[in-house]
């Protein structure tokens, strides 16, 4: 969720898209991110997971379902960011649970089962780094970012995962800075 005017309220209900509350109407209008299912309620395909500003005219759209999108604003339309496996700097999958915008205006993208992306845009590269699982869960190869926060003062961001379930600390950097199990192994 996210104001983003000074009447409008920016929200991703589960599975109805995008939709825009407009606060002295208090009327909703409702956006579907798959055109090829125009369905207003299908639980599978129009699922938001993060919104976060792009710029005044544009957000960013986070979803396992439909992957990366801008959001414009003045046209009300989608525009679609797309892996491209013979580009080593694109985005690294199409699926997503969130985005962060750090003091740097970088975006930090969490991957769906794939670890981080952050865009520099300086460069408009993307750069992945995982997230170190195996140092915590032998049997598991694949963990689902689910939460995090950012610590501007030592300039770290903290993740907690599920799949093996963690504790995780990177710097500004992208680099590792520590990690913990969050389901230590109960005693026989």
């Amino acid at each position: 969720m996210t104001p983003q005017r000074p009447n409008e309220i920016w929200v991703g209900p589960w599975g109805l898209g995008l939709a825009r509350f407009d606060i002295q109407k208090e009327k909703w209008q409702f956006f579907i991110p798959s055109p090829e299912d125009k369905r207003l309620q299908n639980y599978f395909s129009n699922i938001v997971d993060d919104i976060a500003h792009k710029g005044p005219n544009e957000l960013w759209i986070c979803s396992q379902a439909q992957g990366l999108m801008v959001f414009d604003l003045s046209q009300y339309a989608f525009r679609y960011i797309r892996h491209d496996p013979s580009d080593p700097y694109s985005i690294l999958t199409n699926k997503f649970n969130g985005v962060y915008a750090d003091p740097q205006k970088r975006l930090w993208f969490f991957n769906y089962l794939e670890g981080l992306s952050i865009l520099d845009p300086a460069n408009q590269n993307y750069q992945f780094f995982e997230v170190p699982t195996e140092q915590l869960c032998e049997d598991v190869t694949d963990a689902e970012v689910v939460d995090f926060a950012v610590d501007t003062t030592r300039q770290y961001i903290y993740l907690t995962t599920s799949g093996c379930e963690g504790f995780f600390v990177k710097n500004q950097n992208g680099e590792d800075v520590f990690s913990s199990p969050l389901n230590p192994r109960l005693p026989a």
